[in-house]
């Protein structure tokens, strides 16, 4: 359990890299409400940067400091078990795995998507197949990969 005081529900907020900034001003309110020490917050590295300098704008507003951890999930999972006031993902997928990773500890009711990456279609240089949509995809002789990974999603 974390040291210091938390709201009675674990905050679990996906954030893509341009809703970084919302997500430290959305916590605003239940952080006042119960003010920590420190602030510990962890996620993937991408969004990273993003999140410290959201981060260092959240202290200089709210005077509470924050403690961003970021990089592979492995390297920070088990301190998060352990003391994780709010949890960033970089996609939809990603916060699931983490809310699965967190043993009960983050409600999935909780969980809010501040911003939805648009779908895109990687297609090889200069666009040979001339790929512009989905449709596209199921013509004869178009081959098809399938991505599910750190960042990427899968659509299928």
């Amino acid at each position: 359990m974390p040291s210091h005081p938390v709201p009675s529900r674990r905050l679990a907020l996906q954030a893509g890299v341009a809703g970084i900034g919302l997500a430290l001003a959305g916590f605003v309110p239940a952080a006042l409400a119960q003010t920590p020490a420190v602030l510990k917050v962890y996620g993937p590295g991408g969004p990273a940067p993003a999140m410290k300098e959201a981060a260092a704008a959240f202290e200089k507003a709210t005077g509470v400091k924050v403690d961003v951890t970021a990089g592979p999930t492995p390297k920070w999972i088990d301190a998060a078990r352990a003391d994780a006031d709010l949890v960033y993902s970089g996609s939809e997928t990603m916060m699931s795995d983490f809310v699965a990773a967190m043993n009960g500890q983050i409600d999935s009711a909780d969980v809010i998507p501040l911003y939805l990456r648009p779908l895109s279609i990687p297609v090889r240089p200069g666009n040979p197949r001339r790929i512009r949509g989905f449709k596209d995809l199921l013509k004869p002789g178009v081959k098809v990969l399938v991505v599910n990974g750190a960042g990427q999603n899968g659509v299928w």
